[in-house]
């Protein structure tokens, strides 16, 4: 068979490939005549890649985020150890109490300030509808610390002259019987 000269080298050098090849072939038969494959260590690593996997599928964590998975996790290990010891739940919880001291001092002032401010204008507000001798009143009374502060906040309303500011809930209660009879 002729070869077109262009393709002559080419030629050459897809038998030198398969020369390289077959050698190859022969050097790899022959390692695998050498190599002692023992059977109970492969099953070994293959149950344990499949306990990786297992675990893998169980929690919903890929092989290849298992690494960034548990530096993760083994600080949250550290973070709800150090809540073990006395010494770290006192010493957090003192200073969560000081933080929460300290707004809910905040808020007390900013409260004072508010409630003046608002029963000053609801006030004025009342009078210029006709309550001439009307008052408004915002009643903050201390109580134990909750989550909505250090005061239990009321809204008192006295209608005329001499009447004792009640609580709102009271004058509308008041209000709805009369419109009712």
């Amino acid at each position: 068979m002729t070869i077109d000269e262009k393709l002559k080298e080419s030629s050459e050098l897809i038998d030198s490939i398969n020369i390289q090849t077959e050698e190859l072939l022969r050097s790899l038969n022959r390692y695998l005549q050498k190599v002692d494959l023992d059977p109970e260590r492969l099953k070994d690593i293959e149950a344990r890649i499949q306990a990786i996997h297992n675990f893998g599928r169980k929690h919903r964590i890929k092989p290849e985020e298992f690494e960034s998975t548990l530096i993760t996790w083994q600080a949250r290990k550290d973070e709800l150890e150090s809540f073990q010891s006395d010494n770290g739940i006192d010493a957090k919880e003192k200073a969560a109490l000081q933080a929460f001291n300290e707004s809910a001092q905040l808020l007390t002032e900013a409260r004072k300030t508010a409630a003046a401010t608002l029963s000053q204008n609801i006030t004025q507000a009342m009078q210029k509808l006709s309550f001439s001798h009307g008052r408004f009143e915002v009643k903050l009374t201390s109580q134990d610390p909750t989550a909505h502060g250090l005061e239990h906040i009321e809204f008192l309303v006295a209608s005329h002259l001499g009447a004792e500011p009640r609580p709102i809930q009271f004058i509308r209660q008041r209000l709805e019987v009369s419109s009712l009879a």
